[in-house]
């Protein structure tokens, strides 16, 4: 956690001081300050762990959360980490809200562990009736690197990427114009694009028992399991800024979408006007 109360207050973990006394905002319970030169400063609670917000958290998660609102603080723009959302499910944190100069609160969501269709479906219509734009952002595996190309125009191609199914939702849900991924070894995003993945087998020759014959010619076969990454990147945080387009509702036999106000990541030197 990155938020507790202090004298009723909210306080992040950042400005906290050791030696303060810090209570859960959800309940209520005495928390530890864990402050370090290589972990990101959070709060922790005591065992016996009961509460919900201390559970499925990483060190990662809650560094990318930390990277997003310092960013858009120092920029002036009010942001709030793990802030509670009434019409929300389950917990009602959102990683990170801010607001616009009009006034119009945007979460930012950075989805790092496994999430069902139907759990990122509640959390994003619960958004929706909040009247919040929202952004969800995937994180981009280490281990992309290993198989990426370089393709010598400012991207890079990863070969047989497996989305998890909340990418496939996230992708749908930006009308696959693509989704912002977060890389938490240069804490930088990246813009991703998924495409076909092509799967070629050469042709072949066996035979049967008896001596039978059997030939297949070669082919080619779109994989049903893999994407072909496009990525377009780096950017910093302070290289981006928010713009914000409508969404219409629709559904598949997988996945549903809100009607919504989707917020997205633009870089400074492409939309030098946004709100």
């Amino acid at each position: 956690m990155l938020v507790a109360l202090f004298n009723a207050v909210r306080v992040t973990a950042a400005a906290a001081e050791r030696g303060g006394a810090f209570y859960c905002p959800s309940c209520g319970k005495p928390l530890v300050l864990k402050k370090g030169r290589i972990v990101v400063h959070h709060f922790a609670h005591k065992p016996p762990i009961l509460c919900d917000w201390a559970r499925g958290e990483t060190l990662v998660h809650l560094e990318a959360k930390q990277t997003v609102h310092a960013a858009l603080t120092a920029r002036g723009i009010k942001a709030e980490l793990e802030y509670s959302v009434e019409t929300m499910p389950g917990d009602r944190r959102g990683d990170v809200i801010a607001w616009s100069p009009k006034g119009q609160m945007i979460a930012i969501e950075l989805q790092h562990t496994s999430i069902s269709p139907d759990e990122i479906a509640e959390r994003a219509f619960a958004y929706a009736r909040a009247g919040a734009a929202q952004i969800w952002i995937a994180f981009l595996p280490s281990s992309v690197w290993k198989e990426a190309k370089d393709k010598g125009d400012g991207t890079w191609r990863i070969r047989r990427y497996a989305p998890r199914q909340f990418e496939h939702w996230i992708d749908g849900l930006n009308l696959k114009a693509g989704m912002w991924m977060y890389e938490p070894a240069s804490k930088s995003f990246w813009l991703a694009k998924m495409a076909k993945h092509e799967i070629h087998e050469e042709e072949a020759i066996w035979y049967a028992p008896g001596g039978i014959e059997h030939y297949r010619p070669a082919k080619t076969r779109l994989s049903t399991k893999y994407r072909d990454l496009i990525l377009r990147g780096r950017f910093g945080m302070d290289d981006l800024r928010i713009v914000k387009r409508a969404c219409r509702g629709f559904s598949s036999k997988l996945y549903r979408w809100p009607k919504a106000v989707i917020a997205d990541f633009v870089p400074l030197t492409e939309n030098p006007a946004a709100d």
